[in-house]
């Protein structure tokens, strides 16, 4: 598996295409209206050969952008979950926006944030009074021995183990000015 951190679509989806996204090189921060994921780009020489395998042509640097080709898979895996959704509640329509907003995280402090942030976005939005309470986030799930899809020992390492990551979660939760919205 290669995300860390999924703020809830469904477990079962999510796993199933998360492997063709052939993710793992970069840290990344994808976010789509009402979901954030947190996920590591794969290196260039393992994702050469899956393009080369899925567009069934040789890789042109000078012609072929990567970073278009993975955002495809993500296009192409919300597409697929949207088509599964809409069958199960006969429904019809979008679920997501047309674009996904991307960030690269270039250090370890960008990193660091990128987690206190997915974890403190529901008390940011008021779905919750502290991290961790709310049902979908991935908070708790770090913090027990339950099985579970995300890479628990190697973000729980990251932070330093289970109490310094704590700690890092205590932080006082201040929110941008930009994070304001006018009413």
């Amino acid at each position: 598996m290669c995300s860390f951190l999924v703020r809830r679509l469904s477990p079962a989806v999510f796993n199933c295409h998360m492997e063709s996204l052939n993710a793992h090189r970069y840290w990344v921060y994808a976010r789509s209206w009402g979901f954030h994921l947190l996920v590591r780009i794969k290196s260039t020489e393992t994702i050469i050969p899956f393009y080369e395998e899925v567009k069934q042509k040789p890789y042109d640097p000078l012609d072929t952008d990567l970073s278009d080709f993975i955002m495809e898979r993500f296009s192409n895996w919300l597409n697929g979950y949207t088509k599964a959704f809409n069958k199960m509640y006969r429904r019809k329509g979008a679920l997501f926006m047309d674009y996904l907003r991307r960030s690269h995280a270039k250090n370890d402090a960008d990193f660091a944030h990128f987690v206190f942030y997915l974890h403190k976005n529901a008390v940011h939005h008021g779905l919750t009074k502290t991290i961790g309470v709310w049902e979908w986030d991935g908070y708790k799930a770090l913090l027990n021995d339950l099985p579970t899809q995300l890479l628990r020992n190697e973000l729980l390492d990251f932070f330093g183990g289970e109490v310094a990551f704590v700690k890092y979660h205590q932080r006082t939760i201040e929110l941008k000015v930009e994070d304001w919205v006018d009413i």
